[in-house]
């Protein structure tokens, strides 16, 4: 279950970086969130995704919007929010990339405490 959390979370990464690698370095919108809480909202994010991947239920998809409606409000911000600042990190690779690089260490925290 680890191995595959961590391949699943690989693979994710992998995924963004090349959507988001064929963008422009210029950043068209301001995100809303800062980089460093926008860290910490995607290591809530992922960790709840890898809890997700072992359930097999007909309730996955609303405890999966239950998660992410649990990870906004703890986090104090609007789903709107969230998704804006996703948008604009996405146009520079580079900081997205950094961002990953940060969220992928953040759940190494996690999982050694």
């Amino acid at each position: 279950m680890r191995i595959f959390n961590i391949i699943s979370i690989s693979f994710t990464i992998i995924v963004l970086l090349f959507m988001v690698g064929c963008r422009s370095n210029e950043i068209k919108d301001v995100p809303i969130i800062p980089q460093e809480k926008m860290i910490e909202i995607l290591r809530d994010i992922h960790i709840a995704e890898g809890n997700l991947q072992g359930h097999v239920s007909p309730d996955k998809d609303s405890l999966g919007k239950t998660y992410y409606h649990h990870i906004f409000q703890e986090h104090d911000i609007k789903e709107a929010d969230f998704y804006q600042s996703y948008d604009a990190f996405t146009q520079t690779p580079k900081i997205m990339e950094a961002v990953y690089d940060s969220v992928a260490i953040a759940i190494q925290r996690v999982k050694t405490n």
